[in-house]
């Protein structure tokens, strides 16, 4: 994480520069990192409700979409980060392998999210014409500080990988990444164009929205399957956490969500 960070901050995407690291579980009792102290608001729900959205959330929508591009503007090829394993497969189907590899485990099945992850395998798009870059894994309103409607730092970067671009985009654009401000598209917080007009003009390519609303499909299976995973800690692995309790409802809900979005995509192409 400490070099995914260095590289973004070299890249000049606005995370916390990363000071020091440290691997000597001696010190604290774990390996641990320091990073540069930063303020602002990270709360989902605050932002989404926040009175003064009107004023700042188109804006705070062109950074992010200028920050991603800045993002995925990083390639394996770079030699930084190091460390990262570049995907054998088609990026989204081996984000399909990790999902079915995890439900595999799940104390129930799920015919439904079965279904939809067989219909994104047969459905995986190639990589885009720039190829495999570094992707946030989890960029979203939530992982974001915003500061004098502002954007402060990009957070949470532990599931970056290298993969498809349009991965973070659709995860971003999901209707369960925006904390039931719907009519939001981008997170909650605004439309989509001045995200998309931004990051376009930062990467200098066109954003395709059949192949964002693909990886909108596969925002909802992931966070259904996390979700059955959650939920089984909670009822089967005896951690008694109301977290835990209530995400582990929320897997019918995506599941619908993603055959709406399938059911979509399809109508789309005819």
């Amino acid at each position: 994480e400490f070099g995914v960070l260095a590289a973004a901050f070299a890249a000049g995407v606005r995370v916390a520069e990363p000071i020091a690291r440290c691997e000597d579980p001696a010190v604290v009792g774990a390996p641990f990192l320091i990073q540069k102290f930063l303020h602002g608001e990270a709360q989902a729900s605050r932002l989404v409700r926040d009175p003064r959205l009107g004023e700042w959330g188109a804006a705070i929508a062109a950074e992010l979409g200028d920050q991603l591009a800045r993002i995925h503007g990083i390639r394996p090829h770079s030699g930084r980060p190091g460390g990262l394993p570049v995907p054998a497969d088609l990026p989204a189907r081996s984000e399909i392998a990790r999902l079915r590899a995890a439900l595999s485990g799940a104390t129930e099945p799920r015919p439904a999210l079965e279904y939809v992850l067989a219909w994104l395998d047969r459905h995986a798009p190639p990589v885009p014409a720039g190829g495999t870059c570094l992707v946030h894994g989890d960029f979203r309103t939530g992982n974001y500080m915003v500061d004098g409607g502002r954007l402060a730092a990009v957070l949470d970067w532990e599931f970056a990988h290298w993969g498809d671009p349009d991965e973070d985009i659709g995860w971003l654009c999901a209707r369960c990444w925006r904390f039931g401000a719907i009519d939001r598209e981008l997170g909650g917080i605004a439309d989509r164009r001045p995200f998309y007009e931004a990051y376009q003009r930062r990467a200098g390519r066109t954003i395709d929205p059949r192949r964002v609303r693909y990886w909108e499909i596969m925002a909802a299976a992931k966070w259904a399957a996390i979700a059955v995973l959650q939920g089984d800690r909670f009822r089967a692995g005896g951690e008694a956490s109301i977290e835990l309790a209530l995400t582990g409802l929320l897997p019918s809900e995506l599941e619908l969500e993603a055959l709406d979005g399938v059911e979509a995509y399809e109508a789309s192409v005819k």
